[in-house]
């Protein structure tokens, strides 16, 4: 396929995107959500129960979480932070290792190094920014640190690149901008750039690996992600084959019946 473009040629050509601070100050009546649709946490209940061992176990901090309908079972919601979205009818449709699977690869999104990932899932719901269901704001972002940690970033003329340059410049620490420049010294050493599409497909393999881990049930983990394509959630570009074979890997995998030992009973079956 020929030699990649270096990144910050390739922030030079993209094109435009809308703004990134559109994402930051997305507030819930933009998603047609009120306070009193937020599921309280601290009360007692199978749902918030299971979700708080989930938490634990992943060593996830819980997510705000809210019930609106016409959200096909949960969803990741495009806020800053992300809030996780799920159906009215939850609970009733899922139940014990199903709904473990899904809390638990839900969870799995919401760890510190995958908050960018899975904002598409909600890209079909009413008051969803429409950019959400491709990559393209997520490749802004991507763009726009590769800008900031270049010394060629002067070049770069696209305004939804400069505007998620000149966010992180302005919000980062001192060192976070010594680690973004020495990963895109590194990038451009070896001429690659990142691959976000990629990326969001690896991410949703870790967390059906996740939610495999918590249910520990194949038959149950494939079902149910038959299912979700059944409804059209997607939360990358990953095929329901791939999706699958990688499960069927990792089942048989010393990596998982280590971890399996490790839970113990943290979880009943």
């Amino acid at each position: 396929h020929g030699r990649r473009r270096q990144p910050v040629e390739q922030a030079r050509r993209h094109p435009g995107a809308r703004p990134v601070a559109q994402l930051a100050a997305r507030a819930l009546a933009d998603a047609g959500l009120q306070p009193a649709d937020r599921v309280p946490m601290r009360e007692a209940g199978r749902f918030a129960d299971l979700l708080r061992t989930v938490s634990k176990i992943l060593d996830v901090p819980l997510p705000s979480v809210y019930r609106k309908g016409l959200v096909p079972t949960l969803c990741k919601l495009p806020m800053s932070p992300p809030v996780l979205l799920i159906s009215p009818d939850l609970e009733v449709h899922y139940k014990g290792k199903a709904l473990r699977f899904l809390l638990g690869r839900a969870l799995a999104y919401f760890l510190p190094g995958h908050l960018l990932a899975g904002l598409g899932s909600a890209g079909g719901l009413p008051g969803a920014p429409p950019e959400m269901a491709s990559t393209g704001l997520l490749r802004t972002m991507v763009l726009g640190a590769l800008a900031a940690g270049s010394d060629e970033a002067g070049t770069v003329s696209d305004t939804g690149v400069l505007e998620a340059r000149d966010a992180l410049l302005s919000r980062a620490r001192k060192q976070d901008v010594t680690l973004v420049r020495e990963l895109v010294a590194e990038l451009e050493a070896r001429g690659e750039s990142p691959n976000v599409g990629d990326w969001l497909s690896a991410v949703e393999m870790t967390a059906n690996r996740a939610g495999l881990f918590l249910c520990n049930d194949l038959d149950v983990a494939v079902r149910t992600l038959e299912e979700e394509r059944a409804q059209g959630l997607s939360w990358s570009r990953l095929s329901l084959d791939g999706a699958v074979d990688d499960l069927l890997r990792y089942v048989v995998s010393e990596p998982y019946f280590t971890l399996r030992r490790a839970i113990g009973a943290a979880i009943e079956e």
